[in-house]
């Protein structure tokens, strides 16, 4: 139903099971469905057709969004016609479904850069700051960062990129300027 809606249910009922499908029909990594992984979903990994379909709406638009379990493409239906994006950017040029998400949402996607690393704010990045579940430590202000070896998007730098992201768009032209100016 439109507005808050609360889940309930007894313990392994599928509550987070519920979270991370939707989290992953967003983009967004998530270990349990990670075939990788020693403490994996067993029934989502195994299954060879599987994927999470999920229908957003955003300004009033309609799409529908397809994600196949360990793959890095998501699917993203549009006024009738389907494009695919990458989940993962492999080069700094090409369009990833996060890059599609962000320009929907209004958000630029901006690049940064912090020392030799270099990054572009992500769809990931903000959700981190909304999407807390049982396994979250309280004490965490938001869920922490999948562990790629990427330690720009835990750093104090990104955090204050979000922030400022958030806050208006006079940011995304700053940081614009200075990813150029650091090309």
């Amino acid at each position: 139903h439109d507005g808050i809606n609360i889940i309930e249910g007894e313990n392994g009922s599928g509550k987070s099971t519920f979270s991370n499908l939707l989290s992953y029909s967003l983009g967004n990594y998530v270990k349990e469905f990670d075939k990788r992984e020693i403490k994996k979903h067993t029934e989502i990994v195994s299954d060879k057709n599987n994927y999470v379909l999920a229908y957003i709406s955003i300004n009033q638009k309609k799409y529908k969004l397809k994600r196949f379990f360990n793959d890095n493409k998501i699917f993203v239906e549009e006024d009738g016609k389907i494009q695919d994006y990458l989940i993962y950017r492999p080069s700094a040029d090409v369009k990833i479904f996060s890059d599609w998400l962000l320009e929907k949402l209004e958000i630029p996607v901006v690049e940064f850069f912090q020392g030799t690393a270099q990054s572009k704010l992500s769809f990931s990045d903000l959700y981190r700051l909304i999407y807390y579940d049982q396994k979250t430590a309280p004490e965490k202000i938001y869920k922490e960062s999948r562990n790629d070896g990427n330690f720009v998007s835990d750093s104090e730098f990104m955090r204050k990129v979000i922030f400022q992201m958030l806050l208006g768009h006079e940011f995304s032209e700053f940081y614009q300027l200075i990813g150029e100016v650091n090309k």
